[in-house]
């Protein structure tokens, strides 16, 4: 598996590891690790597990035709990179709010498109620039219900008109809708059970706005058997 020994060049020449160094690590000898690279010998997958967590690899998929993929490396070069989005775990409140959780960043998962796909989706707009959020709660509901993500351009970490944005309050993210009048910014629920509110010049300190809501995406499940 010419992708084994590849993938294990590319992480060692990463951390500048010598073969003399991961054999200490592995505790296996140095002429086996020298097979692995050369790629006359490879590993059962139990090995290679324990060797990539050595290497601080947590995760990787070896697939039917024998590639290797982890987080950073996908053994297939041929392959266009397609337009990735961040899934980050964090869950924006559309309710009451929620903690900000700065530990959930190693769940994050991706939502992968064609480029053609992604072009007519985002325009021409850099796919780091854009990034997903989980809604709860129903004072959006009628424009964004609980459950649905919505696509958050993080460029746009200021006011940039009228429109629906996530934002830090105090210790709280918030989806609302944000609104300049004069020299008041409204905070508008478009649930109209809830009241509108705002932000006052002398509270701007605790008010950090994460970027603007470009489009949402429904997740409810419509069963048929």
């Amino acid at each position: 598996m010419k992708a084994w020994s590849k993938l294990l060049k590319i992480e060692m020449n990463k951390r500048e590891m010598s073969q003399v160094e991961l054999s200490s690590i592995i505790k296996k000898p140095a002429s086996t690790i020298s097979h692995w690279i050369s790629g006359t010998r490879i590993p059962p997958a139990t090995e290679m597990v324990d060797v990539l967590k050595n290497l601080g690899v947590e995760e990787f998929t070896i697939t039917a035709s024998g590639d290797i993929k982890t987080d950073m490396v996908q053994d297939n070069t041929n392959k266009q990179k397609g337009y990735i989005v961040e899934v980050l775990n964090v869950k924006a409140s559309a309710g009451h709010g929620s903690l900000v959780d700065t530990e959930s960043i190693d769940s994050v998962r991706a939502i992968e498109y064609s480029n053609e796909k992604a072009h007519q989706i985002f325009g021409s707009l850099p796919a780091n620039n854009v990034k997903i959020l989980t809604v709860k709660g129903d004072s959006m509901s009628g424009t964004i219900d609980a459950g649905d993500l919505v696509f958050v351009d993080i460029s746009k970490n200021h006011y940039d008109g009228d429109g629906i944005y996530i934002f830090v309050y105090g210790d709280t993210l918030f989806v609302k809708r944000l609104q300049k009048v004069k020299d008041r910014l409204l905070v508008i629920s478009d649930n109209k059970h809830y009241a509108q509110w705002e932000i006052f010049d002398s509270e701007m300190d605790q008010f950090f706005i994460q970027g603007k809501v470009l489009l949402s995406q429904t997740h409810k499940l419509n069963r048929y058997g």
